[in-house]
């Protein structure tokens, strides 16, 4: 399970817009699925229990920190960093 901590643009500013504010803080499972990463919420960004999904754009690149395990998921148009 990953907290979404923050989403940004290609460029790395913080989006703003309401599904971006929406998704940010989720606790979610990750897993790929044609191309894209599908984010399964279990807790909104408020600490209820949701049952949501979160398809992203085409994902270009990935990486993983070995120290802390965090994932910066780089998509088509956005950023996603979990924590």
């Amino acid at each position: 399970m990953y907290k979404i901590e923050k989403i940004t643009d290609r460029r790395g500013l913080l989006r703003t817009d309401e599904d971006a504010r929406r998704h940010m803080g989720c606790i979610a499972a990750a897993k790929m699925e044609e191309g894209c990463a599908l984010l399964h919420c279990r807790k909104d960004n408020q600490g209820h229990v949701c049952d949501r999904y979160i398809r992203t754009s085409l994902v270009q690149d990935w990486k993983k920190d070995s120290a802390t395990g965090n994932i910066v998921l780089e998509t088509m148009n956005s950023i996603y960093h979990l924590r």
